[in-house]
């Protein structure tokens, strides 16, 4: 097998295949495997050829260990007669339909797309051991699976297995397969995204983009810290493993849910938005604080010779930026205009009317792009204005201290002393106007223009990409554990499906064109069977339903054949 890239003389672009060369007497001819994509640029031609190098290590892997043909290469079923023997037609299948009954309807399209990008993650054989855990195995990638087609707490995707894909499952079972989701699983999930990741980008990943979210729970009681809580991780050698407590509490919430418990989930991801690693934090810890962490972890899982890090303002601070500098590792980070020394953020006000980049020098071993957006500009002073009027609105009814800081029903409990009245701070508004439509972003990568670079920190809308799925498309939270262990299984469960989600979203992407999260669900949830019984000999069918356009794509991605027509299930007894 290898790759070829065909063009045309009235077209710029290109497509890739995967061709083998088949030997037919003293002949040699070219047969296309699959039909990988069609790039536009050089960029996409790359990318794609990338894409079919990972697909054709799979098809190796197929050979080797499963059969000695591709499933494309096999022929069709041939249905069977009542007495078990080959039907003389096997395009033909006589059923007297009024003797039929629909046993059940089950939805096929999840499993079969993203059991697929599951395995090819590896993530079939992250517990390990499958002689004695492959019981736990098959529960974790169920509870994967109903993650990525309808999302909710465990109870309900236990319902909605049984009830939607004809999946029995135990309730108790699932709980106990939790356990063994423990520190070294998640390590273990952790490496393979990363190397899932690496693979589909060509073998290396040099630029990393890393942000923080909050997860809340449906609880308002705070876990107690403790020092330490030792766990036994099941494993050869029997060893133990040490887990900090304490993850729910109250923290700065992003979701303005400070009155209910939450975590700080870090996550990591690569310039096209493939999930890399993720850390687990307690609620109540800083962003700027897990940053740390995340350096280490890079250090020890990836080993990356060079590397470069994308972050927003909240990690702009002296330690991480000195951690960053003493690892020798490339930064593009947000900077805080307004914590800038006098002579500094004087030099950043100065600018035209026109939009502008310019470069300022900060140290010997870093810089300060600081852009001017006239667009930008109108929208800050505009949400300002809008921020005023409101403030303005209130002190007309009352210049009361009582009645500005009044909320929810607890002015009754404020007793003032004392005259005092509220005002507006004119001096403060014309200050914070001065900063209309200015950004910065301070980088230690001297030769880089400052175009590319503020074009690299605008590729942070990754991480916040993946955030929008993680809490929307696969509804991480609420979470609804309350024990360490299980809520670190919970997130691990989340992060495998995030893993499956955004991996298929770059395959079809490179082959068929974008598609969303829910777009891909909807899709694969219209790819239905039902499962017939004929009445008087108990024979059985599968019909398919009809499916939506887009899983035919999706198949097509993924090298599947979509089955659209009946087939014979198994002998009737009559």
């Amino acid at each position: 097998m290898f790759i070829r890239v065909k063009s045309s003389p009235n077209s710029p672009r290109q497509s890739v295949q995967i061709v083998q060369s088949l030997r037919d007497g003293a002949r040699v001819k070219q047969n296309i495997l699959r039909h990988v994509g069609v790039a536009d640029d050089r960029i996409e031609l790359s990318r794609l050829k990338e894409l079919a190098g990972v697909i054709i290590e799979q098809m190796k892997q197929q050979q080797e260990s499963h059969c000695l043909f591709l499933p494309e290469q096999l022929p069709p079923d041939r249905p069977t007669t009542a007495a078990g023997k080959a039907s003389a037609r096997p395009d033909t299948l006589m059923v007297d339909l009024l003797k039929l009954r629909e046993l059940q309807r089950s939805i096929r399209g999840i499993h079969e797309i993203y059991g697929q990008v599951y395995r090819e993650l590896g993530f079939d054989n992250v517990i390990g051991r499958p002689s004695i855990h492959g019981s736990a195995m098959r529960l974790l990638k169920q509870m994967v699976m109903a993650r990525l087609a309808c999302p909710g707490s465990k109870r309900q995707s236990v319902r909605d297995l049984n009830d939607r894909f004809a999946i029995r499952l135990s309730l108790p079972a699932v709980y106990r397969m939790m356990d063994h989701v423990d520190a070294r699983v998640i390590e273990r999930i952790n490496e393979l995204a990363h190397t899932s990741a690496s693979g589909l980008l060509g073998g290396k990943i040099n630029l990393v983009f890393y942000d923080c979210t909050t997860l809340y729970f449906e609880s308002f009681q705070e876990d107690q810290d403790k020092a330490q809580e030792v766990q036994e991780v099941p494993g050869d050698q029997g060893d133990r493993q040490v887990q900090a407590q304490g993850l729910r509490s109250k923290g700065f919430s992003k979701e303005n849910r400070f009155n209910q418990t939450q975590v700080v989930l870090a996550l990591a991801v690569s310039s096209e938005g493939l999930p890399l690693g993720y850390e687990l934090f307690p609620g109540k810890t800083f962003e700027g604080h897990t940053f740390k962490t995340f350096l280490e972890r890079v250090e020890t899982r990836w080993r990356p010779t060079e590397l470069v890090v994308v972050a927003d303002s909240a990690m702009l601070n002296k330690d991480n930026i000195a951690l960053l500098e003493q690892k020798k590792y490339g930064y593009i980070v947000g900077a805080r205009l307004k914590s800038l020394n006098r002579t500094t953020a004087a030099e950043v006000q100065r600018h035209g009317p026109e939009a502008s980049l310019r470069e300022l020098p900060l140290s010997p071993a870093s810089k300060l792009v600081v852009s001017y957006d006239p667009v930008r500009a109108r929208k800050d002073a505009h949400e300002r204005e809008k921020a005023i009027a409101r403030l303005k609105k209130k002190l007309a009814r009352s210049s009361s201290p009582k009645g500005m800081l009044s909320g929810k029903g607890t002015g009754r409990f404020l007793k003032l002393e004392g005259q005092c009245q509220v005002q507006l701070n004119e001096p403060a508004v014309a200050e914070a106007s001065v900063w209309d439509g200015l950004h910065g972003v301070v980088t230690n990568l001297m030769t880089m223009e400052g175009q590319a670079v503020r074009e690299q920190y605008h590729g942070l809308w990754q991480v916040e990409a993946c955030f929008r799925v993680s809490k929307h498309d696969l509804r991480f939270r609420p979470i609804f554990h309350w024990t360490a262990p299980r809520i670190r299984a919970h997130v691990g469960i989340c992060f495998m499906a995030l893993c499956c989600v955004r991996t298929l979203m770059y395959r079809v992407k490179l082959q068929q064109g974008p598609m969303s999260a829910e777009a891909i669900r909807r899709a694969l949830l219209s790819v239905q069977v039902s499962e017939l019984e004929h009445l008087e000999d108990g024979q059985r069918y599968e019909l398919p339903g009809r499916p939506l356009a887009e899983a035919e794509k999706l198949y097509k991605a993924m090298g599947l054949k979509l089955r659209t027509t009946a087939r014979r299930l198994e002998v009737g007894i009559g």
